[in-house]
């Protein structure tokens, strides 16, 4: 493809691109168009001349190219559109004034049109998006507001209409004997609209319409040839002649170029003869069925017989129906099965999350031999899918009821035989037998997802298949494994990893160029660094660290702790990098490696671990006040950003481009993306609410009064707060009337309220103090948009000469990692001294010049002394002992950590149902969120329910959070949180030592880590000693080793009384109420037994001796609930 930039040409050189006309090879559509003997015939060959449009009808009306339009587009070509031919081409009309010029020679050209004169105007239109309420402009002849033009001159104009949906064909012209009475156009238009509209579906169509002036009822309007009503909407019908004048016609746009179609076009013509409604129905030839990628259709070339094959198609044009073209779907991914439950992210340039427009069809694909004989197959999934076996229609189930008033009756949950994979509420089920003959078959699955008022939710799509008389298996070319809930469980284990793997792999496909500004970014950063800050003794690196601290402490005369042990090291380092204690592979590695690196090498290997990322996206979740809702919206809801920032820490993204995502707030506002995070819910100034947050995060600079009052004990005024929320809200903020504080109120008060309510404050960067003096223009090629507010803020914010955002990032790593920041508190820095300036500025400096890479911050910490020593006995995070940092201050585990590594322990995966009240997908994202079934605890949020009704309860997931709740975790996130409730209370350690979801972990069930530990083949003490390692990373101790084998000696030997056939199968819990069946009474009676079913706990192993796995249940529960396990060593 090549893009054409020109300006308007002169007429001497517009007769130098006439004379180098080309005219590709004849096709039948051509033929048939010149038939009809066409004014202007506009085909954009790739062989027209770079900017000109040829017009194929003449030697006259050959158009120039003004502003950008893109060439040799794919066109509508023969698998399609039988009269083209497989190299057609079109032009591509992006938004802005880029558009094709046809001059008007003059008076009475057969460009003007007046009353008697018959008009046909017809193109083909291809489009992914436009503008809701636009009016883009396929051809017109006037209203281009050209110099010496009248704004009233619309002489004529095909165009399409966005209001009120559509697309709908638009048909408008100007009268020329109404007296115009302002400079807008009045009743002097006149415009008809199609009742209606072009489907939108990213495929090429044929609109055509056909008039003659003066008649108002002969208007006609076709849609791929077929007649298609429509009714005059502005200005009424009218016989008074149309306005005639020598305006030039345009092809693509109008208004200055404010109205560009904004997608490709081809074969626009224009006539003086009204053509018959058969002669168009000629022009508009479509054969679905002849499509490539029709429904069934095999594309042999695409079809893998060792793997899955897995495409989508978005943007489907009609909902709840098969009855549509389909076109090229985009390959997603490879797989081994016919079972999913989700599907990859879509990304943005940027690597952001994006919507896929829907509805979407799911296409799976594979190539599988047969012996010959009768096969039973199945099809399982929520909403219409189709299986086709070698382009034969097999079976299909039906479309889903989207009814959701809340009254229908609970899902009924079919029966299954045992053995066989239970079904989900609101799936279907289809089974058929087929007949096939011996060799390969190819087998294709298809599944519409989504409409526009429900969601989009995959569910269950699986296909089953069998020998009739035999075992059903998951369908696939290679692999077979048994169709049960087991089998699926363990394939949704899978399918998350891989899911993982495939999303961070389209990522960084996606945003290469983004990755390549950065770099320029930080070149760029690296020269404007503060100077290197001498460093005691000249050392480096963690040497460096432990030189600023102990030449501190030496001043104070004070002794670091010492070093803590190796057992004490391991489990530190993991829960601050993954988040979670460290399995028996990690201490074996570790306890593997040399004795006089084991520790270097295992820093290396978690900084590497996929958990950093879901230990920072808690924390982060906390301080940027991430507060998605499941149900109906409440007081500063977010969406679900906390998939970006998961991604972003998976990524390893540079911390200045995360912050500077999040400020721009794009993407995806449900589905996970940065715009997540600038929803608020309920809230009269949102952008307020987030520049709050902003400052707390990076700045540490709190002005949460500033909301209603100048802040009464920190340097920050209202003007502040809102002169930064019109920077987020990209132009001016008003004050709403909730920020104010009532006069009597206010007399006995010492606030001052600087802004009225109504004052409006414009965008503007309120800390000016803070940037260098001789830095306070942003450096060239920083903004690639300077209009956007955002940026603006975002590149002041994260460029090196705003010193305090590299201070305060590192400061939050060090109070995070040392217990105690070298400024307290983190967040907000009025006022505030710090212990280590020094320090400060070098970790600040090396954050700067190494690209803003955390891990590699992290890393100088961890391998420092300071970091590696015990905790100082007695020090909090308050105290002036604690600011000297002879060793760590001791910390408490983040509630996270307690649940993640209680199932880590237990061996079990979390225990919850999937976040969503709408499990059956009838309700929008924008109401009903599915946040997923949490694989780790930062993915948990509110299950609460307002109306507080049992048949809205996840009891499972309620039973994770209350024991979070107990140690710090908040339900409702509405304000940003550094450090969370630190006080001991009563109702901790009863809620981990009686609490449902804690002795769910404990109990040695089947499927249980410490079940498979018991049935080791091992000697008791080391059956002890690993229990120990499992609980609390370390060996017992001599009397701890004793009284232990003393509890399990008695009967250990003949502990195991069963073999793996007393297992029963593992089972699925399939709820049958959703959203839509909650005010039933029967879904409180299901709810209530739900419930009593989990606090009863999981029934016992039975491969185990009952008395002896009490004893051992009783051991691991001693250990979980030792104030050891709750305290980072």
């Amino acid at each position: 493809m090549s893009f054409c930039s020109i300006t308007r040409c002169t007429a001497p050189a517009a007769l130098l691109l006439i004379s180098c006309r080309f005219v590709l090879a004849e096709d039948a559509y051509r033929g048939m168009v010149l038939e009809d003997e066409p004014v202007g015939y506009w085909r954009f060959d790739r062989q027209d001349p770079e900017g000109s449009a040829v017009n194929s009808a003449g030697d006259r009306f050959h158009g120039t190219v003004h502003g950008r339009i893109e060439t040799g587009r794919p066109g509508p070509r023969s698998s399609e559109y039988p009269d083209f031919s497989d190299e057609n081409t079109a032009a591509g009309f992006p938004d802005g004034p880029n558009y094709v010029v046809v001059a008007d020679p003059g008076d009475e050209s057969p460009l003007d049109f007046d009353n008697g004169d018959a008009l046909t105007m017809e193109a083909w239109v291809r489009w992914d998006s436009l503008r809701n309420g636009s009016f883009p402009y396929i051809i017109g002849k006037g209203r281009t507001h050209n110099p010496g033009t009248s704004v009233h001159n619309q002489n004529y104009s095909l165009r399409l209409s966005t209001r009120g949906g559509g697309p709908f064909i638009s048909f408008f012209f100007c009268d020329a004997e109404t007296p115009t009475t302002s400079s807008a156009i009045g009743d002097e238009g006149h415009r008809w609209t199609s009742k209606a509209a072009v489907p939108d579906d990213g495929a090429w169509h044929h609109i055509a319409l056909t008039y003659l002036f003066g008649d108002p009822d002969s208007l006609r309007g076709y849609i791929d040839g077929e007649p298609v009503d429509g009714v005059w909407d502005l200005g009424g019908k009218t016989t008074k002649r149309p306005f005639v004048d020598n305006d030039e016609l345009w092809i693509g746009s109008s208004v200055s170029g404010q109205a560009t179609f904004g997608g490709d076009l081809d074969e626009v013509a224009i006539y003086r003869t009204a053509l018959s409604p058969e002669r168009i129905k000629q022009h508009a030839r479509i054969d679905i069925t002849e499509s490539e990628f029709a429904l069934g259709k095999v594309r042999p070339e695409e079809v893998p017989d060792d793997c899955v094959r897995v495409e989508l198609l978005e943007h489907v044009p009609v909902e709840r129906s098969w009855k549509f073209r389909m076109r090229q779907p985009e390959h997603l991914f490879d797989c081994d099965l016919f079972a999913l439950s989700e599907l990859p992210r879509k990304y943005d340039r940027r690597g952001l999350i994006i919507d896929r427009p829907v509805p979407w069809l799911l296409h799976l694909t594979t190539r599988k031999p047969f012996d010959a004989g009768e096969y039973e197959f199945v099809v399982r999934s929520l909403d219409a899918a189709r299986l086709y076996i070698d382009g034969e229609l097999v079976l299909e189930t039906p479309f889903m009821d989207l009814g959701s008033d809340g009254h229908h009756a609970p899902h009924e949950i079919a029966e299954v035989p045992d053995g066989v994979l239970s079904i989900p509420a609101a799936h279907h089920e289809t089974r058929k037998t087929v007949t096939l003959t011996e060799g390969p078959h190819v087998v294709s699955l298809y599944r519409l997802i989504g409409t526009k008022k429900s969601g989009a939710r995959v569910g269950e799509l699986v296909v089953g298949y069998g020998r009739v008389g035999e075992p059903l298996s998951f369908f696939g070319p290679q692999r077979d494994p048994a169709f049960t809930d087991e089998s699926w469980l363990r394939l949704l284990d899978e399918e998350h990893e891989r899911l993982r793997e495939i999303n961070q792999v389209r990522r960084l496909a996606q945003d290469e160029q983004e990755r390549e500004y950065w770099s320029f970014r930080h070149e760029l950063a690296r020269k404007l660094a503060p100077p290197a800050v001498a460093v005691p003794g000249g050392a480096n690196g963690a040497n460096a660290v432990d030189a600023f601290i102990n030449d501190r402490l030496a001043a104070e005369n004070v002794e670091p702790t010492p070093l803590v042990d190796d057992f004490s090291f391991l489990r530190r380092l993991a829960l601050d990098t993954i988040g979670v204690i460290p399995t028996q592979d990690q201490i074996d590695q570790f306890l593997a490696d040399p004795a006089e690196t084991r520790r270097e090498q295992a820093i290396e290997r978690f900084l590497q671990h996929p958990g950093w990322a879901d230990h920072w996206t808690a924390y982060w979740q906390d301080v940027l006040a991430e507060n998605p809702g499941l149900t109906k919206p409440k007081l500063n809801n977010t969406g679900p950003f906390r998939w970006f920032i998961y991604e972003s820490f998976l990524d390893n993204k540079p911390f200045d481009r995360f912050v500077s995502e999040l400020i721009s707030m794009e993407g995806s506002t449900y589905a996970g993306g940065p715009a997540g995070f600038g929803m608020a819910s309920e809230n009269d100034v949102p952008m307020a609410a987030k520049a709050h947050i902003v400052g707390t995060a990076f700045l540490a600079v709190e002005m949460k009064c500033a909301r209603c009052h100048d802040a009464p004990y920190h340097d920050v005024t209202q003007g502040d707060l809102f002169s930064l929320a019109a920077l987020l809200k990209r132009g001016p903020q008003q004050v709403p009337g909730s920020s104010s504080v009532p006069d009597d109120v206010l007399a006995n008060a010492a606030v001052n309220v600087s802004l009225k309510p109504g004052s409006s404050v414009e965008p503007d960067w309120p800390f000016v103090d803070l940037i260098r003096n001789e830095s306070q223009e942003i450096p060239d090629g920083v903004l690639r948009n300077p209009t956007d507010t955002r940026e603006r803020l975002a590149a002041t914010l994260t460029l090196p000469t705003n010193e305090r955002f590299a201070r305060v990032i590192v400061n939050r790593l060090w109070q995070r990692y040392l217990g105690r920041g070298l400024i307290e508190p983190v967040d907000d820095w009025e006022d505030a001294d710090c212990s280590h300036p020094e320090l400060l500025d070098f970790l600040a400096r090396e954050l700067v010049t190494h690209n803003y890479d955390l891990k590699h911050v992290a890393s100088l910490i961890f391998n420092s002394g300071v970091y590696q020593r015990t905790t100082v006995s007695g020090a909090d995070r308050e105290s002036e002992q604690a600011a000297l940092f002879a060793g760590p201050v001791r910390r408490r585990l983040s509630a996270e950590q307690i649940v993640d590594s209680l199932y880590r322990v237990a061996g079990k995966p979390l225990e919850s149902e999937e976040l969503t009240m709408d499990g059956d997908g009838r309700r929008p994202d924008s109401t009903f969120l599915d946040l997923g079934t949490p694989r780790r605890a930062w993915e948990f949020a509110a299950v609460s329910n307002e109306r507080d009704r049992p048949s809205m309860s996840l009891f499972a997931a309620q039973s994770v959070v209350d024991l979070m709740m107990a140690y710090g975790w908040r339900q409702q996130r509405q304000d940003p949180l550094t450090i969370r409730e630190e006080a001991v209370t009563p109702l901790q350690p009863m809620v981990l030592a009686n609490g449902t979801a804690a002795a769910r972990g404990v109990d040695m069930t089947d499927h249980s880590g410490l079940t498979d530990l018991a049935l080791e083949g091992q000697e008791l003490e080391n059956f002890v000693e690993r229990l120990f390692q499992r609980v609390l990373t370390r060996p017992p101790t001599t009397d701890e080793r004793e009284a232990f084998v003393e509890l399990l000696a008695d009967g250990y030997e003949d502990r195991i009384v069963a073999g793996p056939d007393a297992v029963p199968p593992r089972r699925i819990h399939r709820s049958p109420r959703t959203w839509t069946n909650h005010l039933h009474p029967e879904a409180t009676e299901i709810a209530l037994a739900r419930q009593a079913e989990l606090e009863a706990g999981d029934p016992p192993s039975a491969r185990l001796d009952a008395d002896w796995r009490q004893r051992a249940e009783d051991a691991a529960w001693v250990l979980l609930n030792l104030p050891e396990f709750v305290f980072v060593p």
